[in-house]
Order: C-alpha cells, then sequence, then structure tokens
C-alpha cells in the first residue's frame, strides 16, 4: 500500500482556486520517502530532499521497488490578489489530481485536509481524485 502525504498538495495539473482564478503550483516539488512529523513545519530544512516531477509517478522517477509513505514539499506564497480578485472572497480550492491511496495536506505546519485510511489500514485507502476548500483567511 502507498500512502503520500502532503505539503500542500500534488500530482496532474495543480492549481488553487479562488472563484474562476487559478495559479498553477505543478513546479518546484521536492520529495523523500519515509514518515516524520517533523517534515510538516515550515522551517523544516529540507535541503536534501529531491526534486520531483508531481505529473509523473516516483516509481519512474528512482523509487521502482519503494511502496510507502512518501512527502511532497512545496514552498509557495498564494498572492493576495487571488482572494481580493476572486468573486467569493472566503475560500480556496486546493485541487490535488489523482492520489494513490491516502492524503494529509498542510498549510504552514498545520494539517488542513486528509482522506483515506488511519494507520496504515489498506481496507480503507482510496485511490482518486481530492479537491478540498479552505477558508481564504488560512
Amino acid at each position: 500500500m502507498r500512502k503520500i502525504f502532503m505539503l500542500i498538495s500534488l500530482t496532474a495539473v495543480l492549481f488553487l482556486k479562488a472563484a474562476a482564478q487559478e495559479i498553477s503550483i505543478e513546479k518546484g516539488w521536492k520529495f523523500t520517502t519515509g514518515d516524520s512529523s517533523q517534515w510538516a513545519s515550515p522551517n523544516y530544512n529540507d535541503h536534501n530532499w529531491k526534486p520531483i516531477d508531481i505529473t509523473r509517478n516516483w516509481e519512474a522517477q528512482g523509487y521502482p521497488n519503494y511502496d510507502g509513505f512518501g512527502w511532497y514539499r512545496l514552498h509557495v506564497v498564494i498572492p493576495s490578489s487571488i482572494k481580493e480578485k476572486s468573486y467569493l472572497k472566503d475560500s480556496i480550492r486546493l485541487d490535488l489530481g489523482i492520489i494513490d491511496d491516502n492524503d494529509e495536506v498542510y498549510l504552514n505546519g498545520k494539517l488542513i485536509a486528509e482522506y483515506g485510511g488511519k494507520g496504515g489500514d489498506i481496507k480503507t485507502s482510496q485511490y482518486g481524485p481530492r479537491s478540498y476548500t479552505i477558508a481564504a483567511d488560512n
């Protein structure tokens, strides 16, 4: 079973959305295998993490036999214009694309969304598209 944990989002074509406005967050991701709660911290030093293309699976990028936890990190500044110019100024939608199997999404070290099995329970794992809406004030 594969668990995918994200700092903000991953896979396919990624966008932060506020009404009709979109910004792509497809480039600049870093990746490592394993799992540590320290990695959710916005101040964690990820300089040893490897760059990864989130439009391709990790197996094709140097992890062919790995089946376990993986963390993706992206440092991004969300422009205030996303909120200021949007029709509905109260939320931002994170479109993550297809996730295999479970995910947790952190923003500035705070868990903001999660989906799928708990504690590695394969029976409740969920493969499929993810989209989360968060308050714009987050």
